[in-house]
């Protein structure tokens, strides 16, 4: 049986290159590895199965489940059973609210919001 390999937009999986991280840059590989599972996870908001993300990472299905396996741990991703897709999890979302929070983005907004709206009757 042939399975279907999700394609959303045109795609060239990563080479192996672009995803080791440099030795002299003291980048640590399976963290950029991590890391570039979520920012693919964060592209579609219908999932990706386990081999569409290893295609669409470049890395090993082997590398990308156990990959997987340690940021569920820590829910930064989930997996919905019923379709045997992977999400961004609960965790991504808590970092980045954090960070939305600290760049305060609706008291930077009001100003503009106030000029629009005009003065209150």
């Amino acid at each position: 049986m042939k399975r279907n390999v999700i394609r959303r937009k045109s795609l060239e999986p990563r080479s192996g290159a672009d995803l080791e991280a440099e030795p002299r840059d003291g980048g640590v590989q399976s963290v950029d590895r991590a890391l570039s599972i979520i920012e693919t996870l964060a592209e579609d908001d219908e999932g990706y199965r386990l081999s569409d993300l290893a295609v669409r990472t470049g890395l090993s299905t082997s590398t990308v489940h156990r990959l997987l396996a340690t940021l569920e741990k820590r829910r930064f991703v989930q997996f919905d059973r019923t379709e045997s897709k992977w999400h961004v999890g609960a965790q991504s979302f808590s970092v980045g609210a954090t960070f939305a929070r600290r760049r305060n983005f609706t008291a930077q907004a009001m100003p503009y919001f106030a000029q629009v709206a005009g003065p209150d009757p």
